[in-house]
């Protein structure tokens, strides 16, 4: 996550000090799609519940009337990996916490109403090295948009909603060991509520 710190410094020293800046903490859960599913494991599929977790994040302008920014977050967030197959449930395997990190460029639709897109890295921790995690956590490009919203609290501060999408592929040494020659493709939907300060 340290990575994105000087692309921030670099943006904001270069942006007139007047310009208006933003950080944000929103708390919400993640839907994901099944990472993985195929025959060649007898049908076993395996599934990753909802997450709860947080987003922490920073918005930047870009243009001098504020209509383009640069946002930059990162999120956290741990849910259960369940596995079944043909015979039926197999039962929770380990927690697994995801890790997103993710720049983006933010743009105004209408009103309060704003569009984000971009790309970064998501880090998968599994609690324990078991299953398809036999060797330890993964990491993955991501690609990441989705659209947030803000109402005004106080002068500085704001309710902020965020509504995140983001796709990447999906494998690790232990599904490649077990047959699968191609990556998985992963969704992931998240609605979270938080709040927003300018400064």
């Amino acid at each position: 996550m340290r990575s994105w710190f000087p692309l921030l410094l670099a943006v904001t020293a270069a942006h007139p000090a007047s310009a208006q800046r933003t950080v944000r903490l929103a708390l919400g859960g993640t839907w994901s799609s099944d990472l993985a599913r195929d025959a060649v494991l007898d049908n076993t599929v395996l599934t990753l519940g909802v997450a709860p977790g947080g987003t922490v994040g920073v918005a930047v302008p870009i243009t001098p009337n504020g209509s383009y920014r640069l946002v930059i977050e990162a999120g956290y967030s741990t849910s259960t990996l369940s596995a079944s197959s043909d015979a039926g449930n197999a039962g929770n395997l380990s927690r697994v916490a995801t890790i997103s990190t993710v720049a983006m460029l933010d743009g105004a639709i209408h009103g309060a109403l704003r569009w984000q897109a971009g790309g970064g890295l998501l880090f998968y921790r599994p609690a324990e090295k078991q299953g398809v995690f036999l060797d330890g956590g993964v990491r993955r490009y991501q690609l990441a948009g989705g659209m947030s919203w803000t109402h005004p609290l106080t002068p500085v501060l704001s309710l902020l909603i965020l509504g995140r999408y983001s796709f990447h592929e999906f494998i690790t040494p232990v599904l490649g060991a077990r047959g699968y020659s191609s990556y998985q493709s992963i969704h992931r939907a998240g609605l979270q509520v938080g709040v927003e300060r300018r400064f």
